[in-house]
């Protein structure tokens, strides 16, 4: 247990006792005046880091200044002139030994970038097969698939969603009856070959072709026909792209993009002039098609069937009128002739328009 003792208390002790609190702050003062003194720098020392900063950007100034006065240019042109020289005097002594050097490095270059832009093969598709012995192989139709057969949306949300086109379905199921289809893209088989196995579960597209088929020219995946390995004047393509085929092009039939319309009918309504092409016999396609150069076929197509129709009426017409001439009716005999001379073609021989004109003759 501590004790307290008394303390005795004189005035010299409250003397020293108050003088030791009246000096307390100035001891405080003098200490923070030491600690500031510590912690500030000096003025020389403030000048020293000056002066080392300063030659530090010195330095860094010298360098730029020498990078930039140095003559990168006058020593590239002299290491080419230098090199030209040195090739010179290579193909004045040894010109037989630079051609050869020379062709294997451009051969060497030619081919990697060949295999960038040129077909991955010079035969796309294989020999054709004729459809009977002695017969003549079928016609080849060449179909697009982006923006001719479906049409393809991406979003982050859906993912990939394809819409076929309307018609698509009973289009290549009743083509495949007169042509041999081929569906040539510039996509990549990852992307075609998923969306082809579900448009085609019936196996009406003979031939798939991706874009390793392809030529690659001035940012264009073209579709060289040539390369297919069938008859040019036997073959039609169909693209929304007219550039696709610009290699070919009478041989192309630009179809209207589809965007997803429901009401698209463009398909259907070409089924008509490409069946024409085969029930005709038409021999070359190309002159064909290129009278239907920037027109809308399936109209264009209708009106001139219309025409067609209205012709072969008016013949049915005269020729019955020829016959009445013949069995004695002399107006119709000369109603006849004029319309043979205003149609202005000749009769083909024994025909009953050549027979009119003998009986005619005979009569006078």
């Amino acid at each position: 247990m501590w004790r307290l003792r008394h303390v005795r208390v004189t005035p010299n002790r409250l003397n020293s006792l108050y003088n030791t609190s009246v000096n307390r702050p100035f001891h405080v003062s003098n200490c923070l005046a030491k600690e500031e003194n510590v912690s500030k720098p000096s003025s020389n020392q403030n000048i020293g880091q000056d002066k080392k900063t300063e030659d530090s950007s010195d330095k860094k100034d010298k360098k730029t200044t020498q990078t930039k006065g140095f003559p990168w240019g006058k020593l590239t042109l002299v290491g080419l002139l230098s090199g030209g020289v040195g090739l010179a005097a290579y193909y004045v002594g040894n010109p037989e030994q630079f051609h050869a050097y020379f062709d294997k490095y451009k051969d060497a270059v030619e081919s990697k970038v060949r295999y960038f832009t040129e077909p991955s093969r010079n035969k796309l598709l294989p020999d054709p097969m004729p459809q009977y012995a002695g017969g003549l192989p079928p016609r080849t139709l060449v179909l697009d698939l982006d923006e001719t057969l479906v049409h393809s949306t991406w979003s982050r949300a859906t993912g990939w969603k394809t819409a076929k086109r309307p018609g698509v379905d009973a289009f290549l199921a009743y083509m495949s009856s007169f042509y041999e289809i081929v569906v040539y893209t510039s996509a990549m088989p990852g992307y075609g070959e998923p969306i082809l196995e579900k448009l085609d579960p019936n196996g009406y597209i003979s031939h798939r072709l991706y874009r390793d088929a392809t030529k690659y020219e001035k940012g264009v995946h073209l579709k060289d026909l040539s390369k297919l390995n069938r008859d040019l004047a036997r073959t039609i393509i169909i693209d929304d792209d007219a550039n696709c085929f610009r290699l070919q092009p009478d041989n192309g039939i630009r179809i209207a993009p589809f965007t997803g319309d429901v009401n698209d009918r463009y398909l259907l309504d070409l089924i008509p002039f490409l069946e024409y092409i085969v029930r005709e016999d038409i021999p070359d396609v190309r002159p064909v098609i290129g009278s239907y150069r920037g027109l809308d076929i399936p109209l264009e197509f209708a009106k001139r069937q219309q025409l067609r129709s209205q012709e072969k009426g008016r013949d049915s017409k005269t020729s019955a009128s020829a016959l009445r001439a013949v069995t004695g009716g002399g107006g119709g005999m000369a109603s006849s002739e004029h319309a043979i001379q205003e149609k202005g073609a000749e009769p083909p021989p024994g025909s009953i328009w050549n027979r009119l004109r003998q009986h005619k003759g005979t009569t006078n």
